[in-house]
């Protein structure tokens, strides 16, 4: 009987523990089908000639001729200072940010594509002077 018992402790403690390995794929949370298109996100924040203005150009971009739908995220982050904006895309393509204190930035441009879309998120990181 303590052997039928014990046999059968083990044998439940291995279909428990290959249940608890099992891995299901990372990537099925973020885009819902399987032929995602990657997005390249590119973009070059520029100083003005007026103190406290700093104005971002951006482009969303795919290997083929599609065009990302979504909206993109652009973050200036430094000197304790946060600032943030959300725009549509495709239609905008600069932001402005008005009166950021003079110092370095962290300028954050994230891709984030419409529910359902197809493209998945990129993003890119480019820093700023303000003077």
């Amino acid at each position: 009987m303590r052997k039928l018992v014990a046999g059968l402790l083990a044998a439940l403690l291995m279909t428990a523990g290959m249940v608890a390995l099992t891995n299901s794929t990372a990537s099925a949370g973020r885009c819902p089908y399987t032929g995602c298109i990657k997005t390249i996100t590119s973009g070059k924040a520029i100083d003005a000639k007026r103190p406290g203005k700093v104005r971002v150009n951006f482009r969303v971009r795919t290997r083929g001729n599609a065009v990302p739908r979504g909206a993109v995220k652009v973050i200036i982050k430094g000197n304790g200072n946060y600032r943030s904006k959300v725009v549509g895309y495709p239609g905008n393509d600069v932001v402005k940010f008005f009166g950021v204190p003079n110092g370095s930035y962290q300028v954050f441009i994230k891709y984030i594509p419409a529910r359902n879309s197809t493209f998945k998120r990129s993003r890119q990181l480019t820093v700023v002077t303000v003077r």
